[in-house]
Formats: structure tokens, C-alpha cells, sequence
């Protein structure tokens, strides 16, 4: 029985010296991309409810407005968190798209509709992202061309 507490002890010490360790190594948050003109969700193409919708769920990894929590200077998590933040800038960055035309509504509409986005990891710790059945209805409405200033008009 001390044999096995001895290796459990050992164990142990271990895996909290390698956490330790990685702990010298953090990534570097990925840089705000250069924005030369207004935002994509502060033009007339993004009705104000949505606009509001974007932000509160979305912002945190799809634009230059990044809100790095105190977990995310925690290895192996800060690793993850600034890959994914990496990641979805690439694919869309409210801060730097000048303008959102009707594909890129659509394919934001259809992520928000499938429930690809927000993550479902993400919402663990920002429930706040949350969204409801009224909110994906209102960027389907969006989609649609149903709000004002929509990408169809």
C-alpha cells in the first residue's frame, strides 16, 4: 500500500512539474490586424440588433476586440485559446471586413442556424454567447434582407 501511495506521490509531482514547467512558455496573442477604415459591424449593412448580437457573442474571437480572461495565461489552455482566437480572425474579423455582402451573411446565418457557432466549449465558461431561438431568428431575418440596412438593399 506505501509502495502505491509512493508512486501516486511520484506521479503526481511529476505531472505538476511539467505544469509548472509549461507555464514559461506562453504564446504571444495574436496581433490585431491593421484596420484602416470602420469596421464591417459599424456600417449601415448591420442592423443595430444585430450589431449588438455580434458583439456579445461573437467579438470575442471574430474581431480585434479580444478579452483575454485569467485562464487564458494558464498552459496549456493560453495555448489553445490564442490558436482558436488565430483561427477565427482568419476566417472572419468584424474589426477589419470593410463590408459584409451577402455570401458572408449567409454563411454567418448558417453557422449561428447549425449551431456550429459559438462553440459549444466556448460557452462552457461565457454563457453570455449564448444564443437564444430569437437571436438566430433575427439573423436569419437579417440573411433575409428583412432588417434595415441588409445586405440586399
Amino acid at each position: 500500500m506505501q509502495v502505491l501511495t509512493r508512486k501516486w506521490a511520484g506521479a503526481a509531482a511529476v505531472v505538476l512539474g511539467l505544469a509548472a514547467l509549461a507555464q514559461a512558455f506562453q504564446p504571444e496573442p495574436p496581433p490585431a490586424a491593421p484596420v484602416k477604415q470602420q469596421g464591417a459591424w459599424e456600417t449601415e449593412a448591420v442592423d443595430a440588433r444585430v450589431r449588438a448580437l455580434l458583439r456579445r457573442a461573437c467579438a470575442n474571437c471574430h474581431s480585434n476586440d479580444t478579452k483575454w480572461p485569467w485562464y487564458a495565461r494558464i498552459s496549456p489552455g493560453s495555448w489553445l485559446m490564442a490558436h482558436h482566437v488565430t483561427q477565427a480572425r482568419k476566417h472572419l474579423n468584424f474589426s477589419i471586413e470593410y463590408t459584409l455582402d451577402e455570401e458572408e451573411i449567409g454563411m454567418i446565418a448558417d453557422v449561428v442556424e447549425n449551431g456550429i457557432m459559438p462553440p459549444k466549449s466556448y460557452l462552457w465558461l461565457h454563457p453570455e454567447a449564448r444564443l437564444t431561438d430569437a437571436d438566430k431568428a433575427l439573423v436569419k431575418r437579417w440573411w433575409m434582407g428583412e432588417l434595415p440596412g441588409a445586405a440586399s438593399e
